[in-house]
């Protein structure tokens, strides 16, 4: 399987171009054989936009036949005159596979890159294979890890895609039961660089609903009691919601402790969901402070933690 990355940069005033060409293409080839998942992000810096293009392919060939090979790619040919390609980079694809597009407004993709650690590789696919030893991949909209030798060594990208920065602070955090993530894959890796990058919104055709990642919708009650009682009447009544832990944590601004007062609640749900997710939240008394029917504002959120990086 491979992990194929695109990086590159947006030709200035040409953004919402972009952006559109960006949608046209995978609503055009969202269900082109072999396409496990597809990852679309940018980022602002110094004045200029990047961006990032990642998908994952059940074989190289299955990413030739539709994405081209790295000489003749296809990103190359379509965004001629709106974005330059920079670089084409493989990875092995590791497991646990994740499957789907991503379209998640206001949603955050983390990128890091780094080195195994000499003789821990097998050790990391182990831990891999364990999902429950994941335990932040439940709060993930979605995932990708590759490998490749470069120089003698195991370089390693990992990609991992979260409904917004306020989530990575308040829950993947030192002090969390269970190992955080990043505290786990520094056992065996040494991370070199992190980048993150705004998920694109792609506005997924109704009918590639089923490529859909599933969505998170996070929210924000004054007091543990509440939130517990929204979390079990949220499996209760939603079946998608049974498929995965939905997390209640303390939250806090980043950098500080948790503020014992508020907590917010995390779930993940079928999009078709969403609506009945909500009305269950307003009735405990909650606040919806991230839904993926609009990019997360910074007004949105109180108490110092913003939804904005």
């Amino acid at each position: 399987m491979l992990l194929r990355v695109v990086r590159g940069t947006v030709e200035e005033g040409r953004e919402a171009d972009f952006v559109a060409t960006c949608r046209q293409q995978v609503a055009d080839r969202g269900r082109a054989e072999g396409l496990l998942a597809h990852f679309a992000g940018y980022r602002r810096r110094k004045g200029i936009d990047r961006f990032f293009l990642a998908s994952t392919w059940a074989s190289p060939e299955d990413a030739d036949r539709t994405a081209g090979d790295d000489a003749h790619s296809l990103a190359a040919r379509v965004f001629a005159g709106l974005a330059r390609v920079d670089v084409i980079e493989r990875y092995n694809l590791l497991e646990p596979v994740f499957e789907g597009i991503l379209d998640a407004p206001g949603g955050v993709i983390r990128v890091a890159t780094g080195w195994v650690m000499p003789g821990r590789r097998e050790e990391m696919l182990a831990w891999m294979a364990g999902r429950r030893r994941f335990s932040s991949q439940n709060l993930m909209l979605g995932w990708a890890v590759g490998e490749r030798r470069v120089d003698g060594r195991e370089e390693f990208m990992a990609i991992s895609a979260w409904p917004s920065p306020l989530v990575i602070e308040a829950l993947v955090e030192p002090g969390r039961e269970g190992m955080p993530l990043k505290a786990a894959i520094d056992r065996f890796a040494q991370t070199a660089a992190v980048e993150r990058y705004q998920a694109i919104c792609l506005d997924l055709p109704e009918g590639m609903a089923d490529r859909e990642a599933r969505r998170v919708i996070v929210a924000r009650f004054l007091g543990r009691t509440q939130a517990d009682l929204t979390a079990s009447d949220l499996r209760s009544a939603l079946p998608s919601a049974r498929d995965d832990p939905i997390e209640v944590a303390p939250l806090g601004v980043p950098g500080s402790a948790p503020d014992p007062r508020r907590f917010v609640l995390v779930a993940r749900v079928a999009p078709s969901d969403y609506a009945r997710a909500e009305r269950l939240i307003a009735d405990h008394g909650g606040e919806v402070i991230l839904t993926s029917r609009e990019p997360a504002r910074a007004e949105h959120v109180s108490g110092g933690a913003t939804a904005t990086e």
